[in-house]
């Protein structure tokens, strides 16, 4: 088994790499609440290097194979730490690496708890993934409508 490394995207800079960026891309596309990945792309460029979002990816034998992306939130609105995108191709290392991620990000944030979108709808398996941040709590199913 080959070494996983974490890398924290902290600037823009780095989506000049095409691998780099074609990674995220394709990551972010696999998300249905994002429906313009390469738009999605375009506006973290934009905030990346502020401390509310934060981008980890996993390489493994010179390939990209994790990421995690989350957002701190110190708004009266939605205080905390919410995981808006989380995907690994990699396995049990690499998963590791980016709950990890997830859970460092949050308390460097002044936060205790993370929050995260089980969008496919399968809250033991999500709750399994995220178990190494402690007891999950669902706060409720998020519910999209198609307006007439």
């Amino acid at each position: 088994m080959s070494e996983c490394t974490l890398i924290h995207i902290t600037s823009p800079r780095v989506f000049m790499i095409a691998d780099l960026h074609n990674f995220v891309v394709k990551a972010l596309a696999t998300s249905p609440m994002i429906p313009d990945a390469q738009a999605a792309v375009l506006e973290m460029i934009e905030y990346i290097d502020k401390s509310m979002i934060g981008l980890f990816v996993v390489a493994q034998d010179q390939k990209f194979v994790g990421l995690m992306l989350a957002e701190n939130s110190h708004s009266a609105l939605s205080p905390g730490c919410s995981v808006l995108h989380f995907y690994n191709e990699g396995g049990a290392d690499s998963r590791k690496l980016l709950i990890q991620s997830a859970m460092n990000y949050a308390r460097s944030g002044g936060f205790n708890k993370i929050r995260g979108f089980d969008i496919n709808q399968k809250p033991a398996a999500f709750a399994r993934l995220f178990r190494a941040a402690g007891q999950a709590k669902s706060l409720g199913p998020l519910i999209e409508f198609d307006m007439p």
